[in-house]
């Protein structure tokens, strides 16, 4: 059971560093018109970078659990 959950936290380590691998720099608009600012998808408070700092730190924490139980 101990190597599956290492297994997992691996997998959690490895998805988060993908996360912040693949998030290009968003392109700065040069003039934003009203209609482009209307028709623009709404904006999410967390992006690729903020999601995969999370499962970083998460499955480390939860791997050196996992390394001290007993």
């Amino acid at each position: 059971m101990r190597i599956v959950l290492g297994i997992v936290a691996l997998g959690v380590i490895f998805l988060g560093l993908w996360l912040i691998a693949t998030s290009a720099p968003e392109p700065k608009p040069e003039a934003v018109t009203a209609a482009r600012a209307i028709s623009a998808p709404q904006q999410t408070a967390a992006n690729p970078v903020m999601l995969g700092t999370a499962l970083l730190v998460g499955g480390v924490l939860f791997f050196l659990m996992i390394l001290r139980r007993r």
